[in-house]
């Protein structure tokens, strides 16, 4: 049932908003998008469509930009290329097309678009006389209706206005064992499989910045993320972490607890303590309403090591 109302954010035709769980992966495509447009359906092409050039079937739809939420584009127009496959939300695979009630003429959905053409043109191969095109995956993370709730959401998510629920940081920073401000330094290479029978993880490594509830014993830190598709921290059409919500330099707040004993890892070289995707509940952007929130929330013993 959850993965059901997940999938939800990418074939919502039967709900006018998406559900609460789906709204924190709209936060991540906000964030790891070049380009968001609110755009309006034009025409959906007959099914099954054509071939790209993997030889995958794919369904174009012409949009109408109706608003650029983030990002530059001189089109008015622009065309989507859906691929029909398996693992695509939004795909009715016993018809081999894209779902009729959510891809209608009229209708209109948030795209989030990989590429900017304000600072990374198409090549000529993906222009269509003046008409831009985008091919799925390796353009856009998905879309989602465009709802007037969801409309205001992404606003406030790109304006930098968005505010966490404080209601579930609170039950987050009680269940945590470990409160930290952490700083990305590295985002170690995904297995590229996604997490099935066989548990699939990334790695990223942090440099902690300061510790708001409980102790570290050193100022690093690696967090394992699960690859699976419903995660709002993953490319939804790619085994990989978003790129941009990820990208070093970028500073988190993470939810953490430890199992038994710590994991710990000593070299020469580094000294940083590791925890799996079963330790992780949780990680946030960083901002000053979350983190005067937390303190005010959290009762930071003295002795916590600041980094």
């Amino acid at each position: 049932m959850k993965k059901l109302l997940l999938l939800l954010l990418f074939s919502a035709s039967i709900v006018n908003a998406a559900p609460p769980e789906d709204r924190h992966r709209i936060n991540y495509l906000a964030l790891s998008a070049k380009l968001v447009i609110e755009a309006e359906v034009l025409n959906v092409e007959r099914a099954p469509g054509h071939e790209d050039e993997s030889g995958a079937s794919v369904q174009d739809v012409k949009y109408k930009v109706v608003k650029v939420f983030k990002g530059e584009t001189s089109a008015t127009e622009f065309v989507v290329g859906f691929r029909i496959e398996f693992g695509v939300p939004f795909v009715e695979l016993k018809n081999s097309r894209l779902s009729p009630e959510l891809f209608v003429q009229g209708k209109r959905h948030v795209l989030f678009l990989k590429i900017d053409p304000a600072t990374q043109p198409l090549t000529e191969i993906r222009l269509d006389g003046k008409l831009e095109r985008y091919i799925t995956p390796a353009d856009h993370y998905g879309l989602s209706v465009a709802d007037a709730e969801t409309l205001s959401q992404l606003q406030q998510v790109i304006d930098g206005t968005r505010r966490e629920d404080q209601k579930a940081l609170r039950q987050f920073a009680q269940d945590a064992e470990l409160v930290v401000i952490a700083e990305v330094s590295e985002v170690q290479r995904s297995p590229n499989f996604w997490s099935g029978f066989i548990r699939s993880t990334q790695s990223v490594d942090y440099r902690v910045i300061e510790v708001l509830k409980g102790s570290l014993r050193y100022p690093e830190l690696r967090v394992d993320f699960l690859l699976f598709q419903e995660s709002p921290f993953v490319d939804p059409f790619e085994p990989h972490l978003l790129p941009e919500v990820f990208k070093p330099g970028t500073r988190q707040v993470h939810f953490l607890r430890r199992r038994e004993k710590g994991v710990y890892f000593e070299s020469d070289q580094r000294r940083f303590e590791s925890f799996s995707n079963f330790d992780h509940l949780w990680s946030t952007p960083s901002d000053p309403n979350i983190l005067n929130y937390l303190r005010q929330f959290i009762f930071v013993p003295a002795n916590a090591p600041r980094y």
